[in-house]
Parts: structure tokens; C-alpha cells; sequence
């Protein structure tokens, strides 16, 4: 039987079978339960370091669904700044990172405080590029109930803050729906929606970590995704209760295919974990260190000498002795590859 929801009592004006989102409810619940063990068995660095590139990962992609770039090294940054981690991010954050770190920290270490309109107005505001803020920066929707489109915003929160009995899984794809429909921003109501989805996402975690990134999966599935923000917003104005089943259903597709991807994640953090432990007896200057992590991270999977003077601000000679230093070490090896320039790879553990 499909679930009905009352849309006269700070309840969304739409419905949904609950049967049919039974099993890949229960396929994604199953996936965030193994995925969140396998993280917290990590020592707590190696922990932060995953959730720092899973949450840089999401914000670059969630801007890039907007049409707005934000640089990744930013962005990592930025976050590592806001949450207290030393995970190699000397990297100067522009306003626009520091603004979207801001904006994703409090709907982590926040996600169990109440949603409010001074929220979600703190959050607007917080990934506004500063020439594009506005005095009056909430927009009526101009749909067929336009003039009662606070009040509307205000039945969401109550349904966001109250409403207990709704898996929050499935709440985080309602919530987004709602959300669109309302449109009550006069910019960047996606990314804002995708904040609210976290907030549930977080508490369905029960963790103010996270390592998996939706964004990144609805930007691959970007075609669908813009399918379906414009259904939401067209809703209101063309269907008084629509059912949305098929909506969730995508929607938990997303996020089964966004927990199987970070697969990829903990097989890169365990062979970073590898390496240190390898090399636990092995002397690294801060330069060397610093390199090193780049390597492991991905950020340049092959490296010259030039790259490496120009990253550690350093002289040719400087760079040429540190490496060589690495490679009698058995730490990097020449690229067999070969090329203009020598070009070096880590040794794998």
C-alpha cells in the first residue's frame, strides 16, 4: 500500500509507496552500515584524511551542479581549517571556499540542531559570491500560490523538525523534492537542497563524518538529476498530490551507487596506510613528507625534479638530492615509461 501524506498538516502535498522503496532502502542501510565499520576500524587520522577528500569532493561537484567552479585544493583547505585537521592542506582558501567549508561544517557538526530559515539564510549567504549578495535575499515562488510561499517554507520546517516516523534516508529525498518545489532562494536552491538531504544523511549515519559524496554521483547522473529538479518545481502549479516513488527510487539508486564508489576510497586510504606503516622506521624530511602525501593522494601520480623544486620552493639541486635520497631508500623508483624529463613513482607497499 502506498503511503500517503496529509498535506493539511505541515506535511508535503505528495505520497510515495513505501513498498516499492523497501528493498533498496534496505540495500542502501545495509551499505552505510558496513561502509561507517570499515571506516571507524581506521586510526583516527587516516579516518579524517578519507572524510576530508570525500567532503572536498562533494562540495567541488555540488558547486560544478550549479555552473560555479570551486579549486579542490581550496576547498580541502577550507574544510580542513573549519573541522581542526592537519591533513596537508597549506594551501591559502579563496572567500568562495571558506564560504561553502562553512557551509558544509555546520551541516555536519550541526545535524542534529533544528533546520531553521535563519539557517538556511546563514547558508545562502555563506556561498553567495560577495558581488552577488542581495539585501533581500529570500524570492517568493511565483507559482499558483505565490502569496502564501512563507508560510510554505514554514510548514517544511515544522515537517523537517518534527516529523519522526520517516526513515531519515528516505526523508533526505522527500526533503530535496520539497525543497525544489519551494524554490524559495533566488539562487543556488540545488546546492541548499543538497545541504538539507545531508543534514538527514548525517543522522541516518548517526556521525558527524561522512564518506561517500551524493553530489559527485548526481553529477554523473547530471542529465537525470536536472530531469528531475524541474519536475519538482513544476509540480506545485500542475499536480495537486503527485506520487514521487519513482523520484526515491532514483534517488536511492544514487546513493547505493555513491556508497559502492567509495569502495575506491578505503582501498586508497588503506594503501596509504600501508605505505606509512612500511616505512614507520624510514626518516622523511618535511619536504620529502609533503611530496609524499601529494603521491599517495593522487594529486600528481608521477613527479620530476622541476615539479618537485616548484612545490617545495626549493633549488634544482635541493630537489635532485631529496629524490635521489627517496629512491636509495626504496621509497620511489625512475617511471619506466620514461619520457622528456626523468620522471619518478612511488614503490608500491
Amino acid at each position: 500500500m502506498p503511503v500517503y501524506v496529509d498535506p493539511h498538516r505541515d506535511r508535503p502535498g505528495f505520497f510515495w509507496d513505501i513498498v516499492r522503496l523497501s528493498r533498496p532502502l534496505a540495500e542502501v542501510r545495509y551499505r552505510q552500515g558496513r561502509l561507517l565499520g570499515r571506516m571507524e576500524g581506521l586510526p583516527l587520522p587516516l579516518r579524517e584524511e578519507a572524510c576530508l577528500g570525500v567532503l572536498t569532493l562533494e562540495l567541488v561537484r555540488s558547486a560544478e551542479l550549479e555552473g560555479e567552479m570551486l579549486p579542490s585544493g581550496q576547498v580541502r583547505a577550507a574544510l580542513a581549517g573549519r573541522l581542526g585537521w592537519d591533513c596537508a592542506a597549506h594551501v591559502p582558501a579563496g572567500i568562495d571556499a571558506v564560504g561553502a567549508a562553512g557551509m558544509l561544517s555546520d551541516v555536519l557538526q550541526r545535524h542534529d540542531q533544528p533546520l531553521t530559515e535563519k539557517r538556511l539564510t546563514e547558508w545562502y549567504m555563506s556561498i553567495t559570491p560577495v558581488k552577488q549578495k542581495r539585501l533581500h535575499h529570500l524570492v517568493h515562488y511565483q507559482g499558483p500560490e505565490a502569496q502564501t510561499a512563507p508560510g510554505l517554507l514554514r510548514s517544511f520546517l515544522k515537517w523537517f523538525n518534527t516529523a519522526a516516523d520517516i526513515d531519515p534516508v528516505i526523508k533526505a529525498g522527500v526533503a530535496s523534492w520539497w525543497f525544489m518545489t519551494l524554490h524559495p532562494f533566488d539562487r543556488s536552491n540545488g546546492r541548499i537542497a543538497r545541504a538539507i538531504a545531508d543534514v538527514l544523511l548525517a543522522r541516518a549515519d548517526n556521525s558527524g563524518y561522512r564518506f561517500y559524496t551524493l553530489s559527485d554521483m548526481l553529477w554523473k547522473e547530471n542529465e537525470a538529476y536536472i530531469h528531475w529538479m524541474a519536475v519538482a518545481r513544476k509540480t506545485p502549479a500542475r499536480e495537486a498530490k503527485p506520487d514521487i516513488t519513482a523520484f526515491l527510487e532514483w534517488f536511492l539508486h544514487c546513493l547505493a551507487r555513491a556508497l559502492s564508489a567509495s569502495e575506491d576510497l578505503h582501498s586508497a586510504v588503506m594503501r596509504k596506510a600501508r605505505f606509512w606503516e612500511k616505512h614507520a622506521s624510514v626518516v622523511f624530511n618535511e619536504r620529502q613528507r609533503l611530496i609524499l602525501e601529494r603521491l599517495l593522494a593522487g594529486v600528481e601520480p608521477r613527479l620530476t625534479s622541476s615539479y618537485w623544486a616548484r612545490m617545495t620552493v626549493t633549488s634544482s639541486d635541493t630537489a635532485v638530492r631529496d629524490i635521489n635520497d627517496l629512491v636509495d631508500k626504496g621509497v620511489l623508483k625512475k617511471d619506466a615509461a620514461g619520457g622528456r624529463s626523468t620522471r619518478y613513482v612511488l614503490v608500491e607497499a
